[in-house]
């Protein structure tokens, strides 16, 4: 995984901004409500933020333990600068803008994009990429959760304070805890407690340890569940000034500057390569002979990745047939890459139903190593340049064909066909 520091302007300010009080409540709380309401105020009131989080999950059931980590920073001003970053098992992304310029960051694919933050603004959401919708949406959200601590309860109870230590340094806590009988509207599927530690000094949270056993899911005897959710704010600042450093993002020095990242139903909504240069690949015949994929360059090619055993992949070839058989004649060339154990059998397959193309067997994994492993089926469009222009699901023959028909004016008639809609039918 390519992992960026964390923020580092803004935790290095934030340091010294925590080493000074900040505007500490002047009276003591009469219960763990009243604490609450004041801290979860703060949040909500802020003008500018600056937060770092980590969370860790774990899940415990008759039949399953699984364990998440998910680090987390967000910071933005009143004047629309934002920055958010977030690193989980999904991978890590890059949200931020100076209020001039908005960039998003993928790191595990290196690529970033870069457009005016007017634009961001006036675009619509769309699909939203996996690794982003996994991970910055909790960066996004860590200001507005704790705005939101006190909703939804009637009561809290105010337990001793203690001393914990965060990232080294002894912090002196207020302590709120809340049970199931404390919501305004409590499951009654589920036993719920939760933990909060609040900076007795600053009014900041620091700590929430959240346990949920789930006695049904979905069906009234389902597999009981139980999830221990641990979020640790190691920085926190409100309302002070944020360098404007920590709103400016600079890519590393080989990431890849693209036009936007791709749809997310291509490639399953996992990372892909489309806008990579392809790399060497070296393609190996049933006779022996090596291929090399420059060996196509000037022209637009076609990689369809299958084996004999992928239903999926054996749906969708009459379709790249049907298109291949359409661009041929225009300079399009089209090669299949089998992942089957036994080279015959795929090779058995593509005669007997009369597919032509040349096919490649990947018996030692080299052209996986370098291309990843990534579910079947799969396309990937290369243009002239040797860039991948498509990497997706080999059953998306539309957005296929949209890609191929952006990439010269001869390929434009092989554009997907606008669907007619339905006849209308006069009702009786």
């Amino acid at each position: 995984m390519r992992c960026l520091p964390l923020v580092p302007a803004a935790l290095v300010f934030l340091s010294a901004a925590l080493a000074a009080p900040q505007q500490p409540s002047s009276s003591q709380p009469s219960d763990g409500l009243d604490l609450l309401k004041r801290a979860a105020q703060r949040y909500a009131d802020a003008k500018t933020y600056a937060l770092a989080a980590t969370e860790e999950t774990t899940q415990t059931g008759d039949y399953q333990r699984t364990w998440s980590k998910t680090v987390m920073a967000a910071a933005e001003a009143s004047d629309g600068r934002y920055y958010f970053e977030a690193h989980s098992n999904i991978g890590g992304a890059i949200r931020a803008s100076d209020g001039k310029t908005a960039w998003k960051y993928h790191v595990e694919e290196n690529h970033y994009t870069v457009q005016p933050a007017a634009e961001t603004k006036s675009k619509s959401s769309g699909a939203m990429p996996l690794v982003e919708m996994a991970t910055l949406t909790y960066a996004e959200n860590l200001r507005s959760t704790l705005a939101d601590l006190a909703r939804g309860l009637h009561a809290a109870s105010l337990s001793s304070e203690e001393t914990i230590t965060i990232e080294g340094k002894a912090v002196l806590c207020q302590v709120v805890r809340i049970r199931n009988t404390d919501e305004n509207r409590a499951d009654p599927n589920a036993h719920r407690e939760k933990t909060i530690w609040i900076d007795q000094q600053q009014q900041t949270v620091v700590k929430i340890e959240e346990l949920n056993d789930i006695k049904h899911i979905n069906v009234p005897k389902g597999l009981p569940l139980s999830t221990v959710r641990t979020i640790t704010y190691s920085k926190a600042m409100l309302d002070g000034p944020i360098p404007d450093s920590v709103f400016i993002f600079t890519p590393p020095a080989d990431a890849l500057l693209v036009s936007e990242f791709p749809n997310p139903m291509d490639g399953w909504g996992l990372p892909t390569m489309t806008g990579d240069p392809i790399p060497a690949l070296k393609l190996k015949s049933p006779n022996g002979k090596i291929v090399p994929i420059e060996s196509f360059r000037g022209k637009p090619v076609i990689i369809d990745f299958w084996a004999t055993w992928c239903a999926p992949c054996v749906a969708a070839m009459p379709k790249l047939a049907e298109l291949y058989k359409q661009g041929k004649d225009k300079g399009l060339v089209f090669v299949s890459i089998d992942q089957d154990e036994d080279a015959a059998k795929a090779a058995d397959f593509l005669a007997k139903h009369g597919y032509d193309w040349p096919n490649f067997h990947d018996g030692d994994g080299e052209i996986a190593k370098l291309m990843g492993s990534s579910p079947l089926p799969r396309v990937v469009l290369v243009d002239g340049n040797g860039r991948i222009a498509f990497d997706g699901n080999g059953s998306s023959e539309d957005r296929l064909r949209s890609h191929l028909a952006e990439l010269s004016p001869e390929f434009r008639d092989l554009a997907p066909k606008p669907q007619q809609p339905p006849p209308c039918v006069a009702a009786k």
